[in-house]
C-alpha cells in the first residue's frame, strides 16, 4: 500500500534522485529500510518517503564525509554572514568619511574666501592705494 507522503521508484530513478550509482542505490534503501514491493512491469519499485525526495540529499549527514561536509558549509555561512556584515559597515563608514570630506572642504572654501576678504582689508582698496601714494 502507497502512503500518501510516499512515492514509487525503481532503482534507476532513485539512484538518478540522489545522484547514486544503482548498487549504491541499493544499498542505501536497505540502510534506511523503505521497503520495495514488485510493479506489474516486474521492476522493484521503492517506497520513498517525500520528505527525503524534497529535502535535499538525504543520508549525507550519517557518513563521516557529511558531518564533516555540513560542518563546513555550517562554517562558511557563518564566514559570509560576517564578511557580509563587514561590508555593510564598511559601507557606513565610507558614506560618513564621505560627508566629513565634503563637509572639511566647504569650511576650506569659506576660509579661503574670508583670507581673501582679510588680504584685501589690510592691503587696503585699488583707489585707496593709488591715492594715497599719489604725487603730491
Amino acid at each position: 500500500m502507497i502512503l500518501a507522503d510516499e512515492r514509487l521508484l525503481t532503482y534507476d530513478e532513485l539512484a538518478s534522485a540522489f545522484g547514486l550509482t544503482r548498487r549504491s542505490a541499493r544499498q542505501f534503501v536497505g540502510r534506511k529500510g523503505w521497503s520495495r514491493s514488485k510493479g506489474s512491469d516486474g521492476r522493484a519499485r521503492v517506497h520513498v518517503p517525500v520528505d527525503a525526495l524534497y529535502g535535499g540529499r538525504p543520508g549525507i549527514a550519517d557518513t563521516p564525509a557529511g558531518t564533516a561536509l555540513a560542518e563546513r558549509v555550517e562554517r562558511l555561512e557563518r564566514e559570509l554572514a560576517t564578511a557580509l556584515r563587514e561590508r555593510d559597515e564598511a559601507r557606513v563608514r565610507a558614506t560618513d568619511l564621505g560627508i566629513r570630506a565634503a563637509q572639511a572642504k566647504a569650511m576650506c572654501e569659506v576660509l579661503e574666501a574670508r583670507l581673501g576678504v582679510a588680504e584685501a582689508r589690510r592691503e587696503g582698496s585699488f583707489w585707496s592705494r593709488i591715492f594715497r601714494f599719489a604725487p603730491a
